[in-house]
């Protein structure tokens, strides 16, 4: 064992000794997972959006860690859930808010009864009677918004941090969507990354001095960007803009769930058992939401924006946790850097999850609980951005064999030429024709599942569909005819009379290979065996061995792995002259 290994076991030790007699996440983060119901809905898709949701709460009290240094450190989430489309992304989120919504109620009430206060300062200050205050009164500034512009989410950030409560909270519903459409997005995502860390957005100097933007000091700022995941894998320049971002800004500040199962159905037998899984579902999400709200319901009269520090244990275990993630990043592979990045600050990211656990159990002080707590959640989900960043990693040719899969109707899809080049698949202007069928190649070494054909200067996928049975063609002659006499007869009367067989097992050619019989592994039209009457595709290749350089026995051998049958032919003594039968396609 080297230094290395002895400090990681050390280490995950001590991590383990504080962890593992703990859930994943603590129950009142259970109970906003539990007021999202739907069928189909990934687990991870609702404790991200869960997460989100009740940190983002958390964050509108301005209630920040207070370090060793007294830097002060928002706590706040900036998340990433890519999903399929259908998946309920933002019907979950809005679940959750409805069962926060006493919460929000209070918290308006007292951003509202701040702004009815300084109306009436303002009415004072001018002379006025502070009953007029509504001439003054100047409108909360809403919680939630879009992406919108730099400008916007500066402006947005300025006049919520000139209030004392209030966070920035940015959402978009379709990630790539913004990525392609939104020529603003990679400045979006630096002032969401830069304002995570420590709340600080700097002043961006601009020439019209009348849209100059102000800076922001403190501010949590919190994001959750939705997004399918199609676009982003198989569109190179989206992904390759998705590389960039979280190389240079997500992948140490982001919770990412990546949850690539298709959403299922839960087969019924009756409209009553309908009704009543729909029935076990509604309770539970009522359920769900009286619980959290009363879990939620006195944290906005109870919290203060007290700075709160780790307690000395919760310290120790950041520090454990820290040298930990350091030694698993540096072993980490290079070929995946964005997992690799977020490895080395985990620490970071669970800090901000603990004192948000440790705000919504009324704590004062980050403690060890939470912190132990906040490891197991982000430890959760640190498998999806591996899972995913290994999707990105793909060569063109196998990302071309996911989308061909992903858009498939019946086994079978077409991606045309312009497709293929507005995917990035082909660039350049030249010619082209090169280009196909040198990713169709690659494409079909690749997929051992798949057939990939250039079609019309495109590319058809065909998916291969694997069974224990295969088609044959054959004619069984009388037994009156033996060696070269029946050669001799059967080649003159094999032309025709072909029977098919669909379904016929594998095992059952031993059968027919040991009668009087001609077969063939085609279908042909109306029987007739010739080469323009081959319909289709078999399942076996034959091959006829008039001289070979191994007898059959050493074919045999040779074989032994795969389905087949090594048969002689005309000669029965004649160990260099037989027929090898393999099957292409059997499991």
């Amino acid at each position: 064992m080297n230094d290395t290994d002895s400090t990681d076991k050390v280490l995950s030790a001590y991590i383990d000794s504080r962890t593992q007699h703990l859930d994943s996440y603590p129950d009142v983060v259970r109970k906003a997972v539990d007021t999202i119901v739907g069928q189909g809905v990934s687990p991870r898709l609702k404790l991200g959006v869960a997460l989100s949701e009740l940190i983002t709460l958390v964050s509108h009290l301005r209630k920040p860690i207070v370090l060793f240094d007294g830097t002060l450190v928002p706590v706040n989430a900036i998340s990433v859930i890519l999903s399929p489309s259908g998946s309920s992304k933002d019907k979950s989120m809005n679940t959750v808010r409805k069962a926060l919504l006493g919460s929000y109620t209070k918290l308006e009430a007292l951003r509202k009864q701040y702004a009815v206060d300084k109306a009436r300062e303002l009415a004072n200050l001018n002379g006025d009677n502070p009953e007029n205050y509504e001439r003054y009164y100047e409108k909360p500034i809403p919680l939630q918004s879009g992406l919108g512009t730099p400008e916007g989410i500066t402006n947005h950030l300025a006049g919520l941090s000139a209030k004392p409560l209030g966070a920035g909270s940015f959402s978009c519903s379709e990630l790539a969507a913004e990525m392609q459409t939104n020529g603003s997005f990679t400045e979006i995502v630096k002032i969401l990354s830069v304002g995570y860390d420590l709340g600080d957005v700097p002043v961006k100097v601009i020439k019209s001095s009348e849209n100059q933007t102000s800076g922001v000091t403190g501010m949590p700022i919190n994001g959750l960007l939705f997004g399918s995941f199609d676009t982003i894998l198989y569109q190179q320049d989206v992904k390759n803009k998705f590389k960039l971002l979280f190389n240079t800004q997500l992948a140490r500040r982001s919770l990412f769930v990546f949850t690539p199962e298709v959403p299922y159905r839960v087969p019924v037998t009756s409209i009553d058992e309908l009704y009543t899984i729909r029935n076990r579902e509604r309770e539970q999400v009522l359920h769900a939401q009286r619980t959290l709200a009363e879990l939620t319901d006195s944290l906005v009269d109870n919290t203060t924006q007290e700075p709160m520090a780790l307690d000395q244990a919760a310290e120790k275990l950041f520090d454990v946790y820290q040298e930990f993630n350091s030694v698993r990043s540096d072993r980490g592979s290079n070929r995946y850097p964005i997992s690799k990045l977020s490895r080395k600050h985990k620490q970071w990211l669970a800090m901000k999850v603990a004192a948000a656990y440790s705000i919504l159990a009324g704590e004062n002080t980050v403690t060890e609980e939470c912190y132990a707590y906040a490891i197991n959640t982000v430890e959760l989900l640190s498998g999806d951005l591996k899972e995913f960043e290994l999707e990105l990693a793909k060569d063109q040719h196998e990302n071309l064999v996911g989308y061909c899969k992903l858009i498939a109707e019946n086994g079978i899809s077409i991606v045309s030429m312009h497709e293929l080049r507005k995917l990035g698949y082909i660039s350049g202007t030249g010619a082209s024709k090169s280009k196909v069928d040198e990713i169709a190649a690659l494409a079909n070494s690749y997929d051992k599942d798949g057939s990939y054909a250039v079609l019309n200067g495109g590319i058809e996928y065909s998916e291969l569909v694997k069974s224990k049975s295969v088609g044959v063609s054959h004619i069984v002659f009388g037994d009156d005819k033996k060696d070269k006499e029946f050669k001799a007869y059967a080649q003159d009367k094999c032309y025709e009379g072909y029977e098919f067989e669909e379904d016929m097992q594998f095992a059952d050619l031993e059968e027919l290979l040991g009668m009087n019989a001609a077969f063939s592994p085609f279908l042909f039209t109306d029987g007739k065996r010739s080469k323009d009457n081959v319909e289709g595709g078999t399942g076996l290749l034959v091959l006829d061995i008039d001289e070979g350089n191994m007898t059959d026995e050493e074919v045999h051998l040779l074989l032994d792995s795969m389905l087949h049958y090594v048969v002689r032919s005309s000669d029965p003594d004649n160990a260099y002259k037989y027929r090898v039968i393999l099957s292409l396609d059997i499991d």
